[in-house]
């Protein structure tokens, strides 16, 4: 069995309810490699770019995004009034391509996020621009922890900020990690998550064979979005994630990176295929069905983007015979 996001074996699962750093250790750990940095733990993904806003003071302002992003920001940003300028995608690299930025790059836009789609990086000739926009620029590297980039004159060090999602890295239940260029700004200390039904799914997908259960339960009962966590305010993780994250991130750093989701399948007969890939144990998943850009009533003229939400299958990473599997099942299905 194969899951998109990272699990641990029931031992493991056990283990960590009890091994694991305290999140001061974790971020002295961190912050060897992100040095001259804040480092912020929230609950999630979204708090953390709920903190970078407030941090970098973008209340009010107006952002330019990917318009081929997750739908879960958009309580974040209408939280903080933000107004959206959407860049459709180039469907070779899955970033906005450097006319994009510059016929849209207007000066009411303050701020830029990126995003390092299915792990593809932002083309260098698209780095350069962003270097010289002079505007405030944000790293969602929700699927992606890369410390590789982390050398001098990479392109992430040239960010103003960046930020994890701990679930997507890691089989942390919940958690966000929000690493911003030292500023002013003084920071409050938020409150610990309540426990939840979200919370508690998110735990026990964390193990591996019960993952495998929930994951069955939800394809025969159609259960897509039971307990699916919802964005109210920065609030800090549950212990128990900081130590999932703190145990995992030795096996992050061994690799020196990982991503969750970059094998992605790009067809036409997408709900069909995804059923009977998950019936072989494979749990591939359609991450962004309804992208931010679907959201929205304004700026929508993004074709490459109402084309490729359409058509995406995302695989979990798999060995070679698995793989083979995969295409005996795209072949069995092509007209």
């Amino acid at each position: 069995m194969y899951f998109i996001q990272p699990t641990l074996k029931f031992r493991e699962f056990l283990g960590s309810f009890f091994v694991g750093g305290s999140e001061k250790e974790l971020s002295e750990k961190l912050s060897n490699y992100f040095p001259n940095r804040e480092i912020f733990f929230t609950d999630s993904g979204r708090s953390a770019l709920a903190l970078i806003i407030e941090k970098l003071g973008l209340k009010n302002s107006t952002m330019a995004v990917p318009a081929y992003i997750c739908n879960v920001l958009k309580p974040i940003f209408d939280h903080y009034g933000i107004r959206l300028v959407f860049l459709d995608i180039d469907p070779e690299t899955f970033q906005p391509n450097l006319n994009e930025y510059r016929s849209k790059i207007t000066d009411e836009v303050k701020a830029i996020l990126i995003c390092p789609t299915y792990g593809f990086p932002v083309p260098n000739e698209t780095a350069d621009y962003l270097k010289l926009a002079k505007r405030i620029i944000i790293a969602d590297c929700a699927q992606c922890m890369n410390f590789n980039f982390l050398k001098e004159k990479s392109q992430e060090n040239s960010f103003n900020a960046f930020y994890y999602s701990l679930p997507k890295i890691s089989p942390a239940p919940d958690g966000g990690v929000a690493i911003i260029a030292n500023t002013t700004q003084s920071t409050q200390n938020f409150p610990r998550s309540s426990f939840s039904l979200g919370f508690l799914k998110n735990l026990l997908k964390s193990c591996g064979i019960l993952n495998f259960f929930i994951q069955k339960t939800r394809d025969l009962l159609n259960l897509n979005n039971v307990g699916n966590l919802r964005w109210k305010n920065i609030t800090a993780p549950h212990q128990i994630s900081i130590k999932i994250f703190s145990n995992y991130l030795q096996k992050i750093l061994e690799k020196k990176s990982t991503s969750f989701c970059v094998p992605i399948l790009c067809i036409a007969n997408r709900d069909g295929i995804l059923k009977k890939i998950r019936k072989n144990n494979i749990f591939a998943e359609i991450i962004w069905s309804d992208p931010l850009v679907f959201s929205y009533p304004y700026n929508r003229h993004c074709p490459n983007t109402d084309k490729l939400a359409r058509q995406i299958i995302c695989l979990p990473n798999m060995p070679e015979n698995e793989i083979n599997k995969i295409k005996i099942i795209l072949k069995q299905s092509s007209p």
